[in-house]
């Protein structure tokens, strides 16, 4: 009895590794084992190529937030702004909002190119200075806020 289960043994290993062979040495057949490896190695490169993803994505997303967050901060930049208290209404008071190095402005108000008030201002940085002007006779003309600080000039309009 024991030498029958043995021939069957090895007529079974013997057939497993025939096959295993012929199906090696065919240009088409591959076994399941060579199946199951291929599959796993390609797994593999795609978990890869999605972690290399996945952290590039993540390290970019950190590296904007923090170039983002320094340019939402005005007071790195070197500018100011003027505008009108009241865009909408006949009101000519207007702001200059600083966030620059210089603190000198100069201002002046022109009616249809003719200057009718000037004046100048000391603003730090980060301060808004309003400025409230009182002009008669301005009606249906075009009024001219122009700002001056060091080299740069700026001017709004508002017709009346």
């Amino acid at each position: 009895m024991a030498s029958i289960f043995r021939r069957r043994s090895w007529n079974f290993l013997q057939s497993t590794v025939n096959r295993f062979e012929a199906a090696k040495h065919s240009p088409a057949g591959e076994t399941n084992l060579q199946k199951n490896y291929t599959i796993k190695k390609n797994i593999m490169n795609h978990k890869l190529i999605i972690l290399t993803t996945v952290f590039f994505l993540l390290t970019s997303f950190v590296f904007l937030s923090i170039i983002e967050r320094k340019q939402a901060d005005i007071n790195t930049a070197n500018v100011w702004m003027i505008y009108f208290e009241n865009p909408k209404n006949n009101s000519i008071d207007f702001a200059i909002e600083n966030h620059s190095t210089s603190i000198n402005f100069h201002w002046e108000i022109l009616t249809d190119k003719n200057m009718i008030k000037e004046g100048d201002a000391t603003i730090r940085n980060g301060e808004t200075k309003k400025i409230p002007m009182i002009v008669t006779d301005t009606n249906n003309k075009k009024i001219t806020v122009k700002v001056t600080s060091d080299n740069s000039s700026k001017e709004i309009y508002k017709t009346l």
